[in-house]
C-alpha cells in the first residue's frame, strides 16, 4: 500500500537534509496469526496518526495475519529503533482496548524483536528467514 511520497524524495529541516529509509517487520507474540481485517485496519490508522508527532513518514505499509512490514522515512535525530518501539507501543495499548476479546489471547501483543534494514539491502529470502524465525517467539 503506497502512502505518501517517493522512494527517493530528500527531506530537510533547519540543519539536515536527508532520505532515511527503513523497511521494518515485525510480529505479534508467538506469531498468533490473529491480526484480523479490522485490526490491521485500526493499526493503519493509529501508525498513519503517529506520523507527525513523532517526525517519521510511512512510505508503505502491508500486514498480514502474523506480521506487520513498514517502510519508514525517519528523520536520523529521531532513530528508527525508538520510532518502532514507540509504534509497536501505542499500538498493542490501543488495540488492546479497543479488541479486548483478542487481548484476552495475547497478554503481550508485540515480540521484542524486529527487522530493520535499510530499504534497497533486504531481499525476500533474507525477509522470510526472520519471519520463519520468529514462530517459536
Amino acid at each position: 500500500m503506497k502512502i505518501t511520497l517517493e522512494k527517493s524524495k530528500y527531506r530537510t529541516t533547519d540543519t539536515t537534509t536527508h532520505c532515511c529509509q527503513y523497511h521494518i517487520v515485525f510480529c505479534p507474540r508467538r506469531r498468533i496469526k490473529g491480526l484480523a481485517p479490522e485490526i490491521q485496519e485500526r493499526f493503519k490508522e493509529i501508525v498513519l496518526s503517529l506520523q507527525e508527532a513523532n517526525n517519521f513518514i510511512v512510505l508503505e505499509m502491508d500486514i498480514a495475519p502474523d506480521r506487520v512490514h513498514l517502510v519508514l522515512d525517519v528523520a536520523p535525530a529521531n532513530g528508527v529503533d525508538f520510532i518502532v518501539k514507540r509504534i509497536k507501543r501505542q499500538t498493542a495499548n490501543m488495540l488492546k482496548k479497543e479488541f479486548p476479546e483478542f487481548a484476552s489471547k495475547i497478554p503481550s501483543l508485540w515480540t521484542r524483536e524486529m527487522f530493520i534494514a535499510t530499504v534497497g539491502n533486504v531481499s525476500n529470502k533474507t525477509m522470510n528467514d526472520y519471519c520463519d524465525s520468529q514462530k517459536g517467539v
